[in-house]
């Protein structure tokens, strides 16, 4: 290796590891980086909230579903048939155990994947 080829290198590395550790803010990484945080930090809140607001959400349309008969495909795309009551608790650790069997994931919005991830853990039949 050249002596000038030195500090090319250094920044490829550089900005490899940087592209690694500054994922989009509205993919499914940076979502689960911020679920795996401590307890009671801000970041572990915005997770708890964004995903336990779609769990309610997805919730409400499987009562939709079950009790009404309703909304036929297109509200089974957005329900889950949660016992009820749905913690944000469960919702959170259903999304993290999801996210963990997915890493090629990683790097899609994480809306789609908060979606998957309920979906997955509580169906409605």
């Amino acid at each position: 290796m050249r002596m000038t080829d030195v500090p090319i290198l250094g920044a490829v590395l550089i900005g490899s590891v940087s592209c690694a550790a500054n994922a989009r803010a509205d993919s499914m990484q940076t979502l689960l980086q911020e679920c795996v945080s401590e307890l009671g930090t801000p970041q572990q809140l915005v997770c708890a909230a964004y995903i336990g607001g779609i769990g309610d959400v997805m919730s409400m349309n499987g009562v939709l579903i079950r009790t009404y008969h309703e909304g036929g495909q297109n509200l089974r795309k957005f329900a889950i048939c949660a016992p009820d009551p749905m913690s944000y608790g469960a919702a959170v650790q259903a999304f993290v155990a999801w996210g963990h069997r997915h890493p090629e994931r990683w790097d899609t919005e994480k809306l789609p994947a908060v979606l998957n991830a309920l979906q997955e853990t509580w169906p409605c039949q």
